[in-house]
């Protein structure tokens, strides 16, 4: 008779990457609690950049990391969460660019700037950032579903306004 054989220490109870006690980095980044004021911080820091290193991925991620506080010399290390959460405020701004770039929502929602590579973005655009539903996948751009990010910012914009 054969040997029993053992199962593979990733697919034993509880022990699975995609488990919730170990959710893979991924998991981590869709699940990140992101706030308005942390798609902001994270803006700023992009915007105090020279125009050709706004452009640049790398720039762009030491500026956000930088605001997060990653790189202060008492910091320890940083953990997978802290990474998730800049990698997630990152793909956020991003998807939140390219529907700000196509014109899907730049109308009421956006002013320029007057300075080349720079546009105001209202609050409400921030917060519908922060918290929309984000498309993609492991081997693809995040993007954000234009319609409902628009329906999204009407709703934030009633909630906010005054009689």
């Amino acid at each position: 008779m054969g040997r029993a054989m053992k199962k593979p220490r990733h697919l034993k109870k509880n022990k699975s990457p995609t488990s919730k006690s170990n959710p893979t980095f991924s998991q981590n980044v869709r699940s990140a609690k992101i706030t308005h004021d942390d798609i902001r911080k994270a803006m700023e820091a992009v915007n105090n950049l020279p125009e050709d290193d706004r452009k640049n991925f790398t720039s762009r991620s030491i500026a956000m990391m930088k605001a997060f506080g990653l790189f202060n010399e008492q910091e320890e290390d940083p953990d997978e969460k802290q990474i998730a959460k800049i990698t997630a405020v990152q793909a956020r701004v991003t998807a939140m660019a390219k529907l700000i770039d196509s014109g899907a929502i730049k109308k009421r929602w956006t002013m320029e700037s007057g300075k080349e590579g720079l546009t105001y973005i209202s609050r409400e655009v921030l917060k519908v950032a922060a918290v929309a539903t984000l498309h993609g996948g492991e081997d693809e751009p995040s993007y954000f579903n234009g319609e409902e990010f628009l329906r999204l910012i009407l709703e934030f914009a009633e909630q906010e306004g005054e009689a």
